[in-house]
């Protein structure tokens, strides 16, 4: 953009999906926090078992043989975030904390949690922390257009760990978005 405010045409096509997401996840947030604050997962109470079963049998027996995530506390699996449901968090897989997610609608999708990158030009995640960046991992290399349904979900835990960064939380060690496509530049970061 120029000093006037005039955008050329290239400028106007930087105004990418994360920019319009950013925008309305602010309100989103705003909407929703008054939920979580008061939601029970949000206070760090246990999460009651719900009478239906989130996963397939397999699943529930691969993810015990897991080791557990370092945000296993804070994000339990089942918790319910506004109108999403976090229904799995791993552990640290190529430098990241997948969280996989489902929408009231029952659409899965998974969120990188990673360190946050201050270097000029790094890649924003859809939702930052003080130490944290999110990104919606659909193997788009941020050139697909992200739902707006995830979109919205992946600002809500964004926001909702900020506060629990703001009550103390410590973050795990995890690489930035560069560093882990550096380190590996074909890897399969779908959980």
């Amino acid at each position: 953009m120029t000093l006037g405010g005039a955008m050329s045409q290239k400028q106007k096509m930087n105004v990418g999906r994360r920019q319009v997401l950013v925008s309305l996840g602010a309100f989103a947030s705003l909407a929703a926090v008054a939920g979580v604050a008061t939601n029970a997962q949000a206070l760090g109470k246990p999460v009651p078992p719900t009478d239906e079963p989130t996963s397939q049998p397999e699943e529930v027996v691969a993810a015990a043989k897991l080791p557990d995530s370092p945000l296993g506390k804070t994000l339990p699996h089942g918790a319910k975030l506004g109108s999403w449901t976090i229904e799995r968090v791993l552990p640290v897989t190529l430098g990241a904390i997948p969280v996989v997610m489902r929408t009231a609608a029952g659409d899965r999708f998974q969120v990188d949690i990673l360190a946050r990158d201050f270097a000029e030009g790094s890649a924003q995640g859809v939702a930052n922390t003080s130490k944290l960046s999110l990104f919606i991992a659909n193997n788009g290399s941020g050139a697909c257009a992200t739902s707006e349904e995830q979109g919205l979900g992946a600002m809500l835990l964004g926001r909702y760990l900020a506060m629990c960064e703001a009550r103390g939380m410590k973050s795990p060690k995890l690489l930035t978005h560069a560093v882990r496509n550096s380190r590996y530049p074909r890897g399969n970061f779908m959980a």
